[in-house]
């Protein structure tokens, strides 16, 4: 199974950068995206510097609600919306 975990920034660079770079090496993660949510400030330019490797740093076209944001990403990264089973 693969595990990622999906950050979602807006205007807080510098606690996304801490908090990516705490996780970055945790063996139990397959990846680390990280979504801007079309900051204001100078966010996406800063965290585009962590994209490589394991992590994944991608940008949204507008400010659009959390849960929506989570799911478009889902989609656009693995083609297909997976949800939990239980």
């Amino acid at each position: 199974m693969n595990v990622s975990c999906i950050i979602l920034n807006y205007n807080d660079a510098d606690t996304t950068i801490k908090l990516v770079q705490g996780m970055k090496d945790y063996s139990s993660l397959d990846s680390i995206v990280v979504v801007d949510n079309h900051s204001t400030d100078d966010s996406a330019a800063r965290l585009k510097d962590l994209d490589g490797g394991r992590v994944h740093v991608v940008g949204s076209l507008k400010t659009v609600g959390m849960v929506m944001e989570i799911i478009w990403e889902s989609v656009m990264l693995t083609g297909s919306l997976a949800l939990p089973t239980y």
